[in-house]
């Protein structure tokens, strides 16, 4: 059972690959290309938002970080977009650090 389920698997990828009929009509969108709104580099970002913060969005998480954040820019699976865009995607901003309170 287990040797067929491997089968099936290898002959979807070689279809997928070779352009098989019995592959999807419909290709995948490439990981790396950006959805409407998110751009790639923050030079895009900031000649499409002039009035509007540029932040890094993590596409896993759902968190936004602005400039000043250690991650912005550096999540593996992110992009760059306008901070108000990225509110109405459903995108959130990190929630604080918690504080230590003092013993008396």
């Amino acid at each position: 059972m287990r040797r067929l389920g491997i089968a099936v698997t290898c002959a979807a990828l070689v279809g997928l690959l070779v352009g098989s009929p019995f592959a999807s009509a419909a290709p995948a969108k490439a990981a790396t290309e950006p959805a409407k709104g998110q751009y790639s580099s923050e030079a895009e970002a900031k000649a499409s938002c002039p009035t509007d913060a540029v932040v890094w969005v993590n596409l896993q998480s759902k968190i936004y970080h602005v400039a000043s954040s250690k991650t912005y820019g550096k999540t593996k699976r992110g992009a760059y977009m306008c901070q108000q865009d990225s509110i109405a995607g459903g995108f959130r901003a990190p929630k604080a650090p918690a504080r230590k309170s003092s013993a008396a």
